[in-house]
């Protein structure tokens, strides 16, 4: 099952789901008398606790001690080119983010995916655990190979070297 876990993109909440809360939380007597200024600063107030909440759940998550690798596509005006990058904390996570306007993350299945746009195109990305087999092959090994790509790719498809994080599963206890 996927789960959205952030996005900002438009339509992740309807005018009509903002104007039901004003008038759920009393800040509205009438459901037609939701401003258009009133819906976009609520619209603006949600994305921002929303990114607060996954912020702190992410950042507890990968501030453990593990190491992460993180990989995928970037949309560039030029085409799309492969990238990625082996992390131990969120604030390392969040280099994927850095330049962009709109930010999905999302629990698919165990998979921990993000999309995140910016004005030359749109990135994916994927995220899995790095085991300390896989952690000490790299730093012993895979830091020598000079095609970075081919080291993530030996990594990524390897078990024992990495594994799906299952967020969803392991801080919402949702079921995959």
């Amino acid at each position: 099952m996927k789960h959205t876990l952030y996005s900002n993109y438009c339509g992740w909440i309807s005018e009509d789901e903002i104007r039901q809360h004003l008038w759920d939380c009393e800040y509205i007597d009438h459901l037609d008398e939701a401003t258009d200024d009133m819906i976009y600063n609520e619209m603006y107030e949600l994305e921002r606790m929303y990114w607060n909440d996954i912020s702190y759940e992410l950042k507890h998550f990968f501030d453990k001690g593990d190491a992460w690798l993180l990989t995928g596509s970037i949309g560039r005006w030029d085409g799309n080119y492969r990238g990625g990058y082996i992390f131990n904390t969120f604030e390392e996570f969040c280099k994927c983010l850095k330049d962009c306007d709109y930010v999905e993350i999302t629990d698919n299945k165990g998979h921990l995916e993000v999309k995140c746009s910016h004005h030359d195109g749109t990135n994916f990305y994927e995220v899995k655990r790095v085991s300390d087999f896989g952690y000490e092959w790299y730093n012993n090994h895979g830091c020598y190979i000079y095609d970075e790509e081919k080291v993530h790719t030996k990594m990524w498809n390897n078990n024992f070297m990495t594994s799906l994080p299952h967020f969803a599963r392991d801080v919402y206890g949702c079921k995959e």
